[in-house]
């Protein structure tokens, strides 16, 4: 493997990561979507749509393998675990991100610009 930049090589993690992201859900969306048209269509265009996007599937689910295979051979990535509270103090969301991405959102959401990672 040819010797990358740190900046690079984090680049292309935050990169790799974003794109995996982006699919995280695809085929769960993608189920819902053809649930709300079933009604509105007839049999056979529902039946050649679901078809069609079932074809397209293959090369999404390659790319997200690759992209995997991809970020492995980079190396371990540090995940941090994050929570989204509401203002009563709830959780209402929790998610991963890659160290960079948090440090990352964490300057931008910290007006003092005192944050530190």
């Amino acid at each position: 493997m040819i010797r990358e930049s740190p900046n690079r090589h984090k680049y292309m993690r935050y990169l790799f990561f974003e794109f995996l992201i982006a699919y995280v859900d695809a085929d769960i969306k993608r189920r819902q979507l053809l649930l709300r048209l079933f009604s509105r269509l007839n049999l056979d265009s529902y039946l050649q749509l679901e078809r069609l996007v079932s074809q397209g599937r293959t090369p999404i689910n390659d790319a997200t393998a690759h992209a995997r295979k991809m970020m492995r051979e980079q190396g371990p990535i540090l995940l941090i675990d994050t929570i989204n509270i509401d203002r009563e103090g709830e959780v209402i969301e929790t998610f991963r991100l890659p160290c960079s991405l948090s440090c990352h959102a964490k300057i931008l959401n910290d007006s003092s610009n005192t944050s530190v990672c």
